[in-house]
């Protein structure tokens, strides 16, 4: 007989407590047998994956017809472009030069394409405002944007609700594209991709065991922790210390103090740039020369010429996943051309991403909905970074190609 009450659910009913175990039992296995009968013969699935069905825009607006009274077709590029930022300068940069060719081949019927930049410091404030600006007041086609996960989701925001493609060029925060939003692409590998790579180098093949993760406080920073530690206890490889910087940060003698005392093999650095070469200039500095893995932004020249010899051993990963070499040396030839230096993954980037919505609206046309349209259509294409194949989110596919600073240059790492 059941006793006087049910552990976590308070005293059972007495009518209930006279009843027989094997009397439940036997209620229950035949309700079970009568909802199994009920089912059909395939399984029904406790849960289903938001991207288990393709994303996709189900509204109006396909039936608009191209409108005749525009001198220019424009495309929006939301992020910095001065010489103080090398990141959004080199991104607008190959962009122009898409923009360039498309125009000397006719442009879109005759209407030359215009590049049209706007940017605010703070994304969630100043960002938004000149996100908004973009699609309302400039009535731009699409959007390329932007440097990092923090603004491209605030374009994000914008892009949604003034139904305006989106493609980010260089922001591989998996939550962009693992939201279903069909107005929204990625084209470097995501993060989620970058981290267990990286994990399995640094587990896998040089045996580390004890890992510190170094991540800042800002949404980048919290976003790469999250796929580290998810990707570490995978591999039954917990960090055995996690501690936070501020961005604005100067002074890291605490951390380095708890790092140091940690008996660490390798350290896992994530956050933007300019904070993080501080915090691995000061790591060189005291001493500590662990192996040091973190995202692909710090693969680019201008990371690691500030990081100057702090850089040695670092890993991470290309931006570009699969350069095609034919085409890459033809752009260093057009690029250094036109502004006397060798291209970085990040202007590639900003070329295919221009190149691909311009292809787009050739096919397309000038409207907002058949543009997206053809953008998700699109995969399969073949840019300077690699091949494009979006999933269901409107992500690229695309494998992370990892690479270690040795002897003053990045070189590859061999599977």
């Amino acid at each position: 007989m059941i006793q006087t009450g049910c552990v976590g659910f308070g005293t059972a009913p007495r009518a209930l407590l006279a009843v027989p175990l094997s009397a439940i039992a036997l209620g229950l296995g035949v309700v079970a047998r009568a909802e199994a009968g009920a089912q059909t013969s395939a399984a029904v699935p406790v849960y289903r994956s938001i991207l288990s069905e393709k994303a996709d825009y189900h509204g109006p607006g396909r039936d608009q017809p191209d409108p005749e009274d525009i001198p220019d077709v424009r495309i929006g590029f939301f992020a910095p472009r001065d010489l103080q930022n090398s990141v959004g300068l080199s991104m607008w940069r190959g962009a122009t030069l898409a923009i360039e060719e498309a125009n000397a081949k006719g442009g879109y019927r005759g209407k030359p394409f215009e590049l049209v930049s706007r940017w605010g410091d703070n994304p969630w404030s100043a960002g938004a405002r000149e996100m908004s600006r973009l699609v309302y007041e400039d009535k731009v086609w699409a959007v390329i944007g932007s440097i990092n996960g923090a603004a491209t989701h605030v374009a994000e925001q914008v892009a949604t609700k003034a139904r305006v493609t989106l493609l980010s060029p260089l922001s591989g925060d998996s939550s962009l594209t693992h939201t279903a939003v069909p107005w929204m692409f990625r084209l470097p590998p995501d993060d989620t991709s970058v981290a267990e790579a990286l994990a399995r180098i640094a587990v896998e093949e040089t045996g580390a065991r004890r890992i510190v993760l170094l991540t800042s406080s800002d949404h980048d920073g919290r976003a790469g922790a999250a796929e580290l530690l998810s990707v570490l206890w995978g591999l039954r490889t917990p960090p055995v210390l996690h501690l936070s910087f501020d961005p604005s940060q100067s002074d890291f003698s605490q951390q380095l103090d708890r790092v140091s005392s940690a008996s660490a093999d390798a350290v896992f650095l994530w956050g933007l740039p300019e904070p993080s070469v501080r915090l691995l200039t000061a790591l060189r500095q005291r001493g500590i020369k662990l192996p040091v893995f973190g995202p692909p932004i710090f693969s680019l020249s201008s990371f690691i010429h500030r990081a100057g010899g702090a850089s040695e051993s670092l890993t991470t990963c290309r931006l570009a996943w699969k350069p095609d070499t034919a085409s890459w040396e033809k752009f260093t030839e057009q690029f250094q051309e036109s502004f006397g230096e060798k291209p970085t993954d990040d202007a590639a980037l900003g070329y295919d991403a221009a190149s691909i919505i311009i292809k787009a609206v050739r096919e397309a046309g000038l409207n907002r909905a058949r543009i997206r349209d053809a953008v998700a259509g699109i995969s399969g294409f073949v840019g300077l970074a690699g091949k494009v194949v979006w999933d269901n989110g409107g992500g690229n596919i695309a494998t992370p190609l990892p690479v270690r600073f040795r002897d003053g240059r990045l070189r590859e790492i061999q599977n």
